[in-house]
């Protein structure tokens, strides 16, 4: 099924119809929540309407078809270098027969996957002025978004530092959002390197809250912010941060998904394998120290960007614009 799926997919107008019904209710409801909007909105805004990540108007999707794709994609899913990985309770030998009477009985093929290297390009915005934008959900809801840029990964070491970073600020958000101040039940913090575009990565902080505790929300992420640049944190955040990155580790291969995260490019990016095995001893010596000066890298004051998204009234947007102050100042 695979081998025919390559070289004859089936490009049925049914199809198309299905992916126009679709289009028409994704413009429906993608201003109905906040969250939804933020995910809309985020790409364009920190790549400055790069169309690569820009959602473009509704009527540019209505134009797709298969005779698109098909000229698109149809080259290389006739010729472009393919790499197989098998995971689970297999015979070695029936899986390699099988794969040689069908994959392996196609025409010769490219050997190698194109580098593409100018499309690995992305940039972050150097326009870090605040942005509000507006959903059509709940009127009480609000979504507080910080996001910072940080680097690709192909570091090991710096990636699992960000790593050990994003556990440290949830932690920090969560003791200073939901137990002391009440707020924001599932403040979250994501580090996310690039694997495919060069020197290009995010850190990010999201907070849902009442849009009357914006204010004073914005203020104790800044507070947490600042003394995590400023004050080493104590053994046991460092710990409780540390413990659930070493227990994924320790069972990511214990699913097929996870065999099959390291077996599907074994052959094209072997040193991934080898950067899963340093892993475990990197995140056992990061320090306190190691996090400071991480988030004094990364988090440094007025390096982020700030995206607010608030009910759909003008009285409420009016309010916020003229109160608001934002994590760079």
């Amino acid at each position: 099924m695979l081998t025919a799926g390559l070289i004859d997919p089936g490009y049925r107008k049914n199809a198309e119809a299905r992916f126009q019904r679709g289009v028409t209710n994704f413009f429906k409801q993608k201003d109905a929540t906040s969250a939804s909007v933020l995910g809309n909105a985020l790409g364009a805004i920190i790549s400055d309407n790069d169309p690569r990540f820009t959602l473009q108007d509704e009527a540019r999707y209505k134009t797709l078809d298969f005779a698109k794709l098909r000229a698109d994609i149809g080259g290389q899913l006739m010729n472009g270098a393919i790499e197989i990985g098998l995971v689970g309770d297999l015979d070695e030998q029936a899986a390699i027969g099988i794969v040689a009477a069908t994959l392996g009985a196609l025409p010769l093929r490219e050997t190698d996957f194109r580098p593409r290297e100018d499309a690995r390009q992305r940039n972050f915005t150097t326009d870090l002025s605040p942005r509000l934008l507006s959903h059509k959900g709940e009127a009480s809801q609000a979504l507080l978004h910080l996001i910072w840029p940080t680097t690709d990964d192909r570091d090991t070491r710096t990636a699992m530092r960000l790593a050990l970073l994003e556990r440290v600020v949830r932690l920090a958000l969560q003791e200073q959002l939901r137990e002391r101040l009440g707020k924001a039940y599932s403040p979250s913090a994501s580090s996310k390197p690039s694997h495919i575009y060069r020197n290009f990565g995010t850190f990010t902080i999201t907070a849902s809250v009442n849009v009357g505790d914006v204010k004073e929300t914005r203020a104790a992420i800044a507070a947490v912010l600042a003394s995590l640049r400023t004050e080493l944190i104590d053994a046991d955040t460092l710990a409780r941060a540390r413990q659930p990155l070493l227990e994924n580790h320790d069972n990511a291969l214990k699913h097929n998904s996870g065999w099959l995260g390291l077996v599907r490019r074994a052959q094209s990016k072997g040193e991934r394998i080898e950067r899963f095995l340093q892993q475990r001893s990197l995140i056992e010596e990061i320090t306190a120290e190691d996090i400071r000066a991480e988030a004094v890298r990364y988090l440094s004051k007025g390096s982020g960007l700030e995206v607010l998204v608030v009910p759909q009234t003008g009285k409420t947007v009016n309010d916020l614009k003229n109160t608001a102050i934002t994590i760079n100042k």
